[in-house]
């Protein structure tokens, strides 16, 4: 009997465990030549809606990764989808990672591994003069970020997500080499030709009188310099370029 009752407990851990998924997904290729859409992202609670989406960026969310660590065929950054999800009532949102996981295996039938390399990066390190930075107010709680053509913005950060948010941008690893300790409101503007990646391209071609990138961190006190580290890349073993049926 005792046997029986460590089985039956054993099995409701397990499903207890069980990682939550999405109650309905819709997944829609769209073709090459198909018009980019007027409605904008959704992302709340209750549902994940986009209108145009790469497979790229999907798997960025899914496992947070930078584009430079993903090591996989070149069509997953060019075929676009229409993308929605429904999320279970009472589903965290720090769940959605697992759950975009688990629809990426379902659909695409992904599968991944991890691998070191080692690659060109940046070190974020502090300038001749300490960096001049505004503290965060203390009612200020979570973080949030604006980039858009040039222009970035984030409140309540540390230094290491700055860093993260500028190896977007250069699409090269930076890592925080600064010490700096705290939380921080931090605007920089820069040349929008120093934008790189698919979701810079409306900045092609613009002309501005924003400094570089380079120059724009060096007047705020930091400097970037070019170093060599091994960085975690995820492998795209197998995937499909065409989901399975919704």
């Amino acid at each position: 009997m005792s046997r029986w009752i460590i089985l039956i407990a054993f099995a409701g851990v397990c499903v207890a465990q069980a990682p939550p998924a999405f109650e309905v997904v819709s997944i829609k290729p769209l073709a090459p030549d198909a018009p980019f859409p007027t409605a904008r992202p959704v992302r709340t609670a209750g549902r994940i809606q986009y209108p145009r989406i790469s497979l790229s960026l999907l798997i960025l969310q899914a496992y947070d990764v930078r584009p430079y660590q993903i090591d996989g065929p070149s069509w997953m950054m060019t075929q676009m989808y229409e993308f929605s999800a429904k999320i279970p009532e009472g589903v965290a949102t720090d769940q959605i990672p697992l759950m975009l996981q688990g629809m990426l295996r379902d659909r695409f039938g992904l599968r991944t591994r991890w691998e070191s390399k080692e690659q060109a990066v940046f070190a974020l390190v502090v300038g001749k003069n300490r960096p001049k930075l505004k503290e965060s107010s203390p009612e200020t709680r979570e973080t949030s970020q604006f980039l858009m053509l040039g222009h970035l913005e984030t409140k309540h950060a540390n230094i290491s997500k700055f860093a993260m948010m500028l190896a977007g941008i250069l699409g090269r690893p930076v890592l925080d080499n600064t010490g700096i300790e705290g939380y921080f409101d931090i605007v920089l503007d820069v040349d929008p030709a120093d934008l790189v990646g698919p979701l810079f391209e409306p900045a092609k071609g613009l002309t501005s009188k924003n400094p570089s990138i380079f120059a724009a961190l060096q007047e705020m006190g930091f400097k970037l310099e070019s170093r060599k580290a091994p960085i975690n890349h995820i492998v795209i073993d197998h995937v499909e370029r065409i989901p399975s049926e919704n």
